[in-house]
């Protein structure tokens, strides 16, 4: 007869609200994990679909299901769910993706293997597509990914329980619905995260995902963490840039390709270095390489037409990341002087 767990190695923890689509897919693939060592906790948000319904069909002793009255968001949910957690290591899971059943004993495995280890997400694939997304592997290029984007899928997320006590951490809903986010980068200044090569989860994009109904939110609050994320190497203050600059050549979104902004990324990289060099924040080497593939991106895409700024060529060579060979120079001129 089966028995309530009563220290299970893992809390799973799943915030729903009208995830009725996709709901049922979202618990089997908890449900039916090889490693079986687990309480599922599924706290619902006051859903208006048929989320309830469905989550009440299971009688699988695992489930601890919490039905708020009102709905307090997201953020509030896995506040609570954290809070009554029992297990040693606290697993992530959303209610409209599909974790796969070697999902948890990987990651178990490797958090054992791994004490120092905090936190561990994985590679995750496209529901539709089947594009698999890779994430850093290392803490290291995790920390320096951070600068921009998060470094882990959340739903794919195993982390150790005791961290939120211990260094009194939470889900901060000053950031929803980019909350991840911001926990990641706090976890980052304690502690060693990391991702899995595999992809252990099935991630699905559809119009009702906070990314999409909260997207000015999103860019918001994420714009305020990349803020302080730079702030750690560079201050904008009296700077020929901006933080909106910064922030689009970081992340290759379209910015005007022209003399004056090629240089002004030149003197944000100079800048980054130095600051890194300053405070020894990111690996050197590995922040040198996420900046040098920002620079040749924009860089290949620029050519002077009228050749009157040839100083652009004694500006790139201010720092290492932006100091071409003879041989690339050569070819820039070339490629101007064709397109001339």
């Amino acid at each position: 007869m089966d028995s309530i767990i009563v220290s299970p190695a893992i809390s799973v923890i799943m915030p729903v609200y009208n995830a009725g689509a996709f709901l049922k897919d979202a618990i089997d693939s908890i449900l039916q994990q090889s490693f079986t060592d687990f309480e599922f906790f599924i706290i619902d948000d006051a859903s208006t679909d048929n989320s309830v319904v469905i989550i009440q069909y299971y009688t699988d002793k695992r489930i601890q299901f919490i039905q708020k009255p009102t709905n307090t968001g997201y953020t509030d949910s896995l506040n609570m769910a954290v809070q009554l957690a029992k297990g040693k290591y606290i697993a992530r899971m959303d209610a409209d993706d599909i974790s796969l059943p070697e999902r948890f004993k990987q990651q178990f495995q490797y958090m054992e293997e791994h004490p120092h280890t905090l936190l561990l997400g994985s590679a995750y694939k496209i529901i539709g597509t089947g594009t698999i997304i890779q994430l850093p592997l290392s803490c290291k290029e995790a920390n320096v990914v951070s600068i921009m984007h998060s470094p882990v899928a959340h739903p794919t997320v195993m982390m150790r329980k005791d961290i939120f006590s211990e260094y009194k951490l939470f889900y901060n809903k000053k950031y929803e619905p980019a909350e991840d986010f911001d926990l990641w980068t706090r976890v980052l200044e304690i502690g060693l995260l990391e991702n899995l090569p595999e992809p252990l989860l099935h991630y699905r994009h559809h119009q009702a995902q906070q990314s999409f109904s909260k997207y000015d939110k999103v860019i918001e609050v994420v714009s305020e963490i990349r803020l302080r994320q730079l702030n750690k190497l560079i201050s904008f203050e009296h700077k020929p840039y901006d933080i909106s600059f910064a922030i689009d050549v970081l992340t290759k979104q379209p910015v005007l390709i022209n003399v004056e902004s090629i240089k002004k990324l030149a003197q944000l990289i100079a800048d980054m270095m130095e600051g890194n060099t300053i405070n020894d924040t990111y690996d050197e080497t590995i922040l040198a390489g996420y900046l040098k593939e920002r620079w040749l991106f924009y860089i290949s895409k620029f050519a002077n037409p009228a050749l009157k700024d040839i100083s652009l060529l004694i500006i790139i060579r201010r720092c290492a990341v932006t100091r071409m060979s003879y041989i690339f120079n050569l070819k820039y001129l070339v490629k101007c002087f064709l397109f001339r």
